[in-house]
């Protein structure tokens, strides 16, 4: 969602990005302006980031590509020659964009205006299992969720490890499989527990 409440949408089978008002009609498909070749895009994921603009993770050209409130193309960060497969991204209040590399796992920057991406953490192997998704607080505190894992795993703006929350199964408050999470400004937590068939709501404790 937007600033001004416009919803945007991943069609995961044709691809592509779909707007619609904030009353739920559909308005248009974003059709980018002036992307470099190749000029056509396979979206994996995007975010919509300061100022409305738009991330989309583009694993047809290996890049992240920016566009504009309009979607009019702004520039692009490529991907790095080693890694693994990008399967989500992230932008943080300081412009910083991450890719989280759920083969490796690991977690990849590149700070505003970067050209490139570069390692922000080593791998955490040792911490997750497959990490599918990945988001920010206001604060830039980093949220990965770990699919086979079934749980949370918070990194600091740095990358550096701060702890790994909830667990596998079937009751209220534990994960089977969780997909997606994305946070809101009021402290709350909205997980997608794919496994489980629902949504869950946490509050995020400071």
């Amino acid at each position: 969602m937007n600033s001004k409440g416009e919803l945007f949408v991943l069609n995961g089978r044709q691809p592509r990005i779909l707007r619609f008002t904030p009353e739920g009609q559909f308005k248009d498909f974003l059709t980018p302006e002036g992307v470099p070749a190749p000029a056509t895009f396979i979206p994996r994921s995007f975010k919509i980031g300061e100022n409305d603009h738009i991330y989309v993770l583009d694993i047809l050209g290996a890049r992240v590509l920016v566009f504009n409130v309009a979607g009019k193309y702004e520039r692009h960060i490529a991907f790095p020659k080693d890694f693994g497969f990008f399967s989500d991204m992230a932008a943080d209040p300081r412009g910083t964009v991450l890719l989280v590399d759920s083969v490796r796992g690991m977690v990849w920057g590149a700070t505003k205006d970067a050209g490139q991406f570069t390692p922000l953490t080593k791998s955490l192997k040792g911490y997750l299992s497959f990490p599918t998704s990945i988001t920010t607080d206001e604060r830039g505190m980093i949220y990965l969720v770990d699919e086979n894992g079934s749980g949370i795993v918070v990194l600091g703006q740095e990358g550096n490890f701060m702890g790994r929350l909830l667990s596998m199964g079937w009751t209220e408050g534990l994960l089977y499989y969780p997909s997606q999470m994305s946070l809101n400004d009021k402290g709350e937590v909205f997980i997608a527990d794919r496994g489980n068939s629902r949504v869950q709501v946490f509050n995020v404790t400071r």
